[in-house]
């Protein structure tokens, strides 16, 4: 885009835009305010970053004034038959009549996408560990897993709290970044900062019966109205705290001991060591750096003791899956079921 910054009044820049092929006289084209610390930008303070930042911004608003100028001449001259009109009474049977079909025609091709996801490679770990060390200022980035076995196929954008020029910038940034990664991004729109994606889907299930979501080239719906989506959801919550259980300090004797992957094979290791008749380790050091004497007693008991925490973990996960289950074939509406499946 090109920019004619005309003055500046205070903190506001305002100032006139046009397309780069744009040969008309800038006497023709309107003024725009904007205040600098709106902007929402990394550093306000950095010109090129306004400039980008003002471009980008003008660029969106541009595409909305032609598609205004090109505007079916039969739509308009219907509005302004509306404006001779005292009031509008749009029914809710007739809103439902003609945009029904539309939102069913989205909802099956969002959900094709959703099918056409489970092709996607999973992403490498080199990707992984790229993403992990990227830091976006205006969202979150959280992984895309695939349903049918967990794997991550793409990164998300949660938690956008606008379509200002700072976020559609880093938005812009997440997605090349992705491109260069050769892995797939999916964007959530949100529209307040204090909402979850899963509050926000939430809203919009009970307002408008499903949830869109923006993917970089097509479509596709989160649908918080599907039981079995959620389901799957909340079986995988239920998993992801079953492993942190597995994996958090446990204690023996009035000791805390760690249990991560290696201490738990450490464990086991000694359990071989007595079977096989090679010597203990002589010490065992807790999660305080505390060495405690080893023996065929201790070893027995802090095994034993690591054991019962596990078994706990997956009996627990087991009868919450069960009762996620029991919503799912129970009774109720889909509403109602989702509520329950979210708090098991």
């Amino acid at each position: 885009m090109k920019l004619n910054i005309t003055r500046r009044e205070g903190t506001d820049i305002v100032f006139k835009y046009a397309p780069l092929d744009y040969t008309g006289d800038w006497s023709d084209r309107h003024e725009t305010v904007v205040d600098v610390a709106g902007l929402m930008i990394e550093n306000p303070n950095d010109i090129e970053q306004v400039k980008a930042s003002l471009s980008f911004m003008a660029r969106d608003w541009w595409e909305r004034e032609q598609a205004n100028i090109n505007a079916n001449t039969t739509v308009l001259d219907g509005i302004d038959a509306l404006v001779a009109e005292d009031e509008t009474v749009v029914t809710d049977a007739a809103m439902y009549e003609q945009l029904e079909p539309w939102r069913q025609g989205q909802l099956a091709a969002d959900m094709d996408y959703i099918d056409a996801r489970e092709t996607y490679p999973p992403v490498p770990d080199s990707a992984l560990d790229a993403m992990r060390a990227i830091k976006y200022k205006h969202f979150e980035v959280k992984l895309v897993r695939r349903e049918s076995d967990g794997l991550v196929v793409g990164f998300e954008a949660g938690n956008l709290f606008g379509t200002g020029p700072g976020p559609l910038l880093e938005l812009n940034k997440f997605h090349d970044d992705l491109m260069a990664l050769g892995v797939g991004s999916f964007q959530v729109l949100m529209g307040d900062e204090n909402l979850t994606k899963d509050e926000f889907s939430q809203y919009l299930q009970n307002t408008f019966g499903y949830t869109q979501i923006i993917g970089p080239n097509t479509n596709y719906a989160y649908h918080p109205i599907d039981v079995n989506v959620w389901a799957t959801r909340q079986k995988r919550i239920i998993e992801e705290e079953r492993d942190a259980a597995i994996y958090a300090d446990f204690t023996y004797e009035g000791n805390p001991y760690k249990s991560a992957q290696r201490d738990i094979d450490l464990l086991k290791g000694e359990l071989t060591k007595l079977a096989t008749g090679r010597p203990l380790t002589p010490a065992w050091r807790d999660a305080n750096n505390v060495m405690h004497p080893n023996s065929e007693a201790f070893i027995t008991g802090i095994n034993t003791a690591l054991d019962t925490k596990v078994e706990a973990a997956y009996v627990t996960s087991w009868t919450r899956k069960a009762t996620v289950d029991g919503f799912v074939a129970g009774p109720g509406t889909d509403a109602e079921k989702i509520a329950a499946i979210q708090n098991v």
